[in-house]
């Protein structure tokens, strides 16, 4: 993982692997998902990240939840790379939240909550507390309330949107936010937010 030398070796072996796999049978689809992995794990190449952004925008568009998962999967391991390659795929990363399998959803969280900067913050957290509304797991609504107010506070793009953000967050989830969290907000509205 970071040998430039060793990983120019594996280069055209995996990106032969990620384009000529075939994805109308699972061993195609498994084997594409190790070819990205292993993409993940060696010094990134341009070429390389551009063929595997391809590869998981099927997985991602695919009916099928293990494909989707299998993509989320691979994207959170790519974003620590290529940030732009998870930007690329917001959209239909955001649309899994919508999906039926929970195990899924709560993947897809995960990357959510990586993927999130001062540039989608509005949009993702607001997925997010949406996502939550439904959940009756305490514990999980707990992580995810305690995740939207974490990239609240980090990446509000105002105070007005923070205060509105976190009046939606004690809504649904009420006593499991941190009490912390409304002191906080407290503070700031009596401060004044202009």
């Amino acid at each position: 993982s970071g040998d430039k030398n060793a990983s120019g070796h594996m280069y055209t072996v995996v990106h032969d692997i990620i384009r000529k796999a075939d994805l109308s049978t699972n061993i195609g689809n498994a084997v594409l998902y190790e070819a990205v992995c292993c993409a993940a794990g060696i010094h990134p190449n341009t070429k390389l990240l551009e063929a595997t952004a391809d590869a998981m925008s099927r997985f991602l568009k695919s009916d099928s939840h293990n494909l989707k998962y299998m993509g989320i999967d691979a994207l959170g391991r790519l974003i620590k790379l290529s940030p732009e390659i998870a930007e690329q795929h917001q959209l239909a990363v955001i649309d899994c939240l919508e999906d039926p399998d929970d195990t899924l959803k709560r993947k897809t969280f995960e990357l959510l909550y990586k993927m999130t900067k001062s540039s989608n913050v509005e949009v993702i957290v607001d997925r997010m507390i949406d996502y939550m509304i439904n959940i009756n797991d305490s514990h999980y609504k707990t992580e995810i309330s305690s995740r939207c107010v974490e990239l609240a506070e980090q990446f509000a793009p105002s105070n007005q949107w923070f205060i509105q953000t976190m009046n939606r967050v004690f809504e649904h989830a009420g006593d499991l936010v941190n009490i912390k969290v409304a002191h906080n907000l407290m503070r700031l509205i009596a401060e004044g937010f202009g």
